[in-house]
């Protein structure tokens, strides 16, 4: 529910020069090394199939945040002070996040018709995916 409402603010979002931005709640919520989430993984990969049928114009870039980034920074939220059903932040296996990873290309190279080096445009500007196999963590099923 909160990630088709902040989805849906994001489609209305005219953006802006603050970061917190619906999208930027989003990339939080999903982030494959340290997701703002209890959800587990399976949950949080049948969301983002969800969000791909119901807003095709916001999944684009928050799939693309979710690739391997050397310069990627995350903001971790504790959670509320004045309850205590967050459950407790495990930590993500090399597994979860090859897993994560491997789902995230495919449904990219899915949305580009198949195409690994396609270009789909994303918000005007253009985005390649190229997937290096010799560097691809090794599938987990």
């Amino acid at each position: 529910m909160v990630t088709s409402l902040l989805a849906r603010l994001a489609e209305l979002d005219p953006g802006g020069q603050w970061s917190n931005r619906p999208r930027s709640s989003l990339a939080n919520v999903f982030c494959p090394w340290q997701p703002n989430t209890s959800a587990p993984v399976e949950q949080r990969e049948a969301t983002l199939e969800r969000l791909r049928r119901q807003h095709p114009t916001v999944p684009w870039n928050l799939l693309v945040s979710m690739l391997p980034n050397a310069h990627g920074t995350q903001m971790v939220h504790r959670g509320p002070d004045y309850r205590d059903w967050k459950l407790s932040e495990g930590v993500v296996t090399r597994e979860e996040y090859a897993r994560v990873v491997n789902s995230v290309a495919e449904a990219l190279i899915e949305d580009v018709g198949g195409d690994a080096g396609g270009q789909v445009p994303a918000g005007g500007v253009r985005v390649s995916v190229f997937l290096t196999v010799s560097h691809q963590p090794e599938r987990v099923d």
